[in-house]
């Protein structure tokens, strides 16, 4: 593959603003950036003018179920490449295909077939897609009070053995653990995922404030869709949410796609955590990139009109939204740019344990890059090297 050098006034890496810079990639890693004046372009390099546009890292999301008319359940290796693809066009680059609770047989089933698709990738050649950064276990292990649109009858207690055979099902791609840590036999399971590298998180969650404390001192550092599925804030009664919003230890993603949570909200729980403290995920379901009509969510069917998903008791099931539009919509709150990158680049790539690789502009990064117009609307997408032609 030869090499790019993408020229831009502005770019935000995002740890910091650069001006009037170029950045070269080569074989799909970003190998040098700086001033125009200073780096030497390779003498074959393409050439990528960004002009007044944005240059940003590309898009990370932890939590995101299908795309494309297509879900990650369906474990084939067709369905999860048009996930791939279609959430790439939208500039996010990199992902943790995202299980929603079904019976055990069918959640190995669909494990393996990510996992089998995450190892076969790795070894093709660079090609235009996102990548499949790993796998989010979200369910069975989940509260049936707070369980959205979960299936009922495939939600189970707890289980180590369960959880193993899910373990082994995945070959070690488990990057994420959604669970009800209030629920007998949670520790076990959160101590198992810590141990093994993996991230613990509460979700779909009845926990009050004591029994989410206990679950973050046993190593949960991590809340699915913050204040959806989960127990209500109150002033005598602050749950789950209070603990999340006053521990530092914690991040939170948030759904910004204004239907899942208010504005006043957002603001509430970016004051209180900080902006380092929160992920935009985009909670995406098959529907996403599609016209309004009749979709599924794991083994179960979701319908959409004006791009909102619900399931057939009319509650919110997973979303359309892809992660430019929540940078848009957490910026026009007033976020500050650079900040609101952060929260779709390098927090959730730092959340994984990927901070040098993904999420960033820099030296030995992968070269997943995004370009803006100034107004926000996407530009330009490369992934590991591939696209901006």
């Amino acid at each position: 593959m030869a090499a790019t050098a993408i020229y831009a006034s502005r770019i935000l890496t995002p740890h910091e603003e650069i001006l009037d810079s170029v950045i070269v990639v080569e074989d799909a890693k970003i190998t040098q950036i700086g001033h125009r004046d200073e780096v030497r372009v390779p003498d074959d390099a393409e050439h990528f003018a960004a002009g007044d546009k944005i240059v940003i890292p590309g898009f990370v999301d932890v939590h995101i179920h299908g795309a494309g008319g297509h879900d990650v359940m369906e474990g084939t290796a067709e369905a999860i490449a048009k996930v791939a693809s279609t959430v790439a066009r939208r500039g996010t680059t990199s992902f943790v295909a995202t299980t929603v609770t079904a019976p055990p047989e069918e959640t190995c089933k669909s494990l393996h077939g990510i996992a089998r698709y995450i190892r076969s990738a790795r070894n093709t050649d660079s090609r235009f897609a996102a990548e499949v950064l790993g796998i989010h276990l979200e369910g069975p292990f989940i509260n049936p009070a707070r369980r959205g649109v979960h299936p009922l009858n495939a939600i189970v207690p707890p289980s180590k053995e369960l959880f193993e055979e899910f373990l082994a099902a995945a070959d070690g791609f488990i990057r994420i653990v959604t669970l009800a840590p209030e629920l007998p036999g949670a520790f076990e399971l959160v101590e198992r995922a810590v141990t093994n590298g993996m991230v613990a998180s509460m979700g779909h969650t009845d926990a009050t404030y004591e029994e989410a404390i206990a679950a973050i001192e046993r190593g949960v550092s991590h809340a699915a869709h913050i204040f959806n599925a989960m127990r209500p804030f109150s002033h005598r009664d602050t749950g789950v949410i209070g603990a999340v919003l006053t521990n530092p230890a914690v991040t939170a993603e948030l759904i910004a796609d204004g239907h899942h949570v208010d504005s006043p909200a957002v603001e509430i729980l970016l004051r209180a955590k900080g902006l380092e403290g929160v992920l935009l995920v985009s909670d995406g379901t098959a529907a996403t990139g599609m016209r309004n009509g009749n979709y599924r969510l794991g083994n179960f069917d979701v319908s959409v009109t004006d791009g909102i998903v619900r399931n057939s008791e009319g509650k919110l099931a997973g979303s359309t939204l892809t992660l430019d539009r929540a940078l848009q919509h957490i910026a026009a709150l007033g976020v500050p740019l650079l900040d609101a990158v952060r929260m779709v680049t390098l927090l959730p790539a730092r959340r994984l344990g990927l901070g040098g690789k993904k999420g960033v502009i820099a030296v030995g990064a992968d070269a997943d890059i995004v370009i803006l117009n100034p107004d926000l609307r996407l530009a330009g997408v490369m992934t590991r090297g591939a696209g901006l032609s």
